[in-house]
């Protein structure tokens, strides 16, 4: 339960650093991350025995299990920002505690589940298919290519945008090729911080270096990156 419950209902945290990100109601947020997970959808995508049923007769909703998903929720609360700004906007103050959540429902969730849900679950599993694609037909230049531009993309903040690749590949496979790589390329830097240390002289940096060391082989290579390597580009 531990191990599982994260991945379980990744839906619900990813709904709120999303809300966080594109500045909305988190509340709200949760409210599609419930919808997403909800039982009875949740049931029916386990059971396999529906690939889809039909909204008001007529839109098509898919049957997905989508409690390990990616993209599905953040897509969702990335429309319902604007959607609910709208409504903010629109409504009245002295009723818009009331109109807006409701009125921002009604709207989001047939969106949600007839479009953006799907497409954000097909897109994830191809980008993690794509990604073991390219990985089997060359692990060597894979592997080079993403441990050797961990530091640059992790400089420029850009490096999360690789956690829902991995998070994908997780979800779609049970396991991510990707994180060795970037492992690989965690233990060299902090590997560089830490000979840092022996090749400095000054005892401030010194303390810097083996801090970041430390860190580093925690997994936490930011101090390292930005107290040591970027100074000492060699190392980098």
């Amino acid at each position: 339960m531990t191990s599982d419950a994260m991945f379980y209902f990744f839906p619900f945290l990813l709904a709120v650093s999303s809300a966080r990100r594109f500045k909305t109601n988190e509340y709200m947020a949760l409210s599609l991350a419930g919808v997403l997970m909800y039982p009875t959808l949740l049931n029916a995508a386990l059971a396999g025995e529906l690939t889809s049923v039909k909204f008001l007769g007529l839109l098509p909703v898919p049957i997905v299990n989508y409690s390990s998903s990616i993209l599905p929720i953040i897509l969702a609360v990335w429309l319902l920002s604007y959607v609910y700004r709208f409504f903010e906007k629109v409504i009245p103050s002295m009723i818009t505690v009331i109109f807006t959540p409701l009125l921002s429902l009604l709207v989001m969730v047939p969106i949600m589940l007839v479009i953006l849900a799907p497409i954000g679950f097909y897109a994830g599993e191809y980008i993690a298919q794509g990604i073991e694609a390219l990985i089997k037909f060359s692990p060597w230049l894979s592997g080079f290519v993403i441990g050797a531009t961990r530091p640059l993309l992790v400089l420029m903040g850009m490096h999360h945008a690789i956690r829902p690749i991995t998070q994908q590949q997780i979800a779609t496979y049970g396991f991510s090729t990707m994180s060795p790589m970037n492992f690989m390329s965690t233990m060299a830097q902090a590997t560089a911080a830490f000979a840092i240390y022996f090749l400095v002289s000054n005892k401030k940096m010194k303390q810097i270096a083996m801090s970041s060391t430390v860190s580093g082989y925690l997994g936490i290579t930011e101090p390292a990156l930005y107290g040591v390597l970027v100074k000492y580009k060699a190392a980098l």
